[in-house]
């Protein structure tokens, strides 16, 4: 019981920081666009926050997973009674999926 309280801590402090990472990323894209200087502002901190958008979209995942399993989720989640777990989810797997699949493919056609 002891481990869940950590992982759930984790996952908080995980949620926190990807949100976190969300908005700083949408706030500079929103703000370099405005100015036309994508190349220069991009490699700058794009490193940075690909490496903890990377950490945190695993920990994010990987303690999810782990809840779903000790809690015995799945047959609630697949009767629809918990429909915030379906927004969860599906806002990890959009993000993931635009984070590291669409825009590596988008900056490829930019460059």
């Amino acid at each position: 019981m002891e481990s869940l309280k950590i992982l759930g801590l984790i996952h908080t402090y995980g949620a926190l920081l990807w949100i976190t990472v969300i908005a700083i990323i949408t706030l500079n894209l929103f703000r370099v666009l405005k100015k036309d200087e994508w190349g220069k502002h991009h490699t700058q901190w794009s490193v940075k926050l690909t490496l903890l958008a990377l950490i945190t979209s695993i920990l994010m995942g990987s303690t999810g997973l782990v809840f779903l399993y000790e809690w015995e989720i799945w047959n609630s989640i697949k009767e629809g009674d918990l429909w915030w777990t379906h927004s969860m989810i599906l806002s990890w797997i959009l993000f993931s999926f635009v984070f590291f699949m669409l825009d590596p493919l988008l900056l490829r056609r930019l460059e």
